[in-house]
């Protein structure tokens, strides 16, 4: 009996440094001393399988990815993107609602997310992705494509009057 509460004590205290570690910035890759230029080489390979429409090996990457260092926004906007052209929308919301949370001002998660809305039939959050991401991209020059094209389909849905 003494053992188990030993054990569930040490396991406690592993838990609140783990989460100590985490909540200062930490990540499963510097727990695990992956270097940076092995994330990176990971990064290549997924962004790579990508591009090659190997969806689901890229994905498996991007999932690491996401796991070894949840502060990488290109990381959720890359596993967001997998999961769209798996066609899993709500998971791939899920990802792109996690690219947003790391960063306010990156427009091109709500763009994909209200693709991905678009796609489940789901107009008055499809609106709302188009929305914003047109409202931040107009915001930043080097997305002004991407804010036109926002601005595009926010009108076509009020057009359609579907919302």
């Amino acid at each position: 009996m003494a053992e188990q509460t030993q054990t569930q004590t040490q396991d406690s205290n592993y838990e609140d440094e783990l989460l100590s570690f985490l909540e200062d910035g930490g990540t499963m890759g510097m727990l695990r001393n992956i270097p940076d230029d092995a994330i990176e080489q990971m990064y290549a390979v997924a962004f790579n399988y990508y591009e090659s429409a190997k969806y689901d090996e890229s994905h498996k990457i991007f999932q690491l990815l996401c796991t070894l260092d949840h502060y990488q926004v290109r990381f959720f906007m890359g596993l967001g993107a997998c999961r769209q052209e798996m066609k899993q929308y709500e998971l791939a919301v899920d990802a792109y609602s996690f690219a947003t949370l790391i960063d306010v001002n990156e427009p091109r998660a709500p763009f994909h997310a209200g693709e991905c809305h678009l796609a489940l039939g789901n107009m008055e959050a499809a609106e709302s992705g188009f929305y914003t991401a047109s409202h931040l991209a107009k915001k930043q020059p080097a997305y002004s494509e991407l804010a036109q094209r926002a601005s595009a389909m926010l009108e076509e849905i009020t057009k359609q009057g579907v919302t």
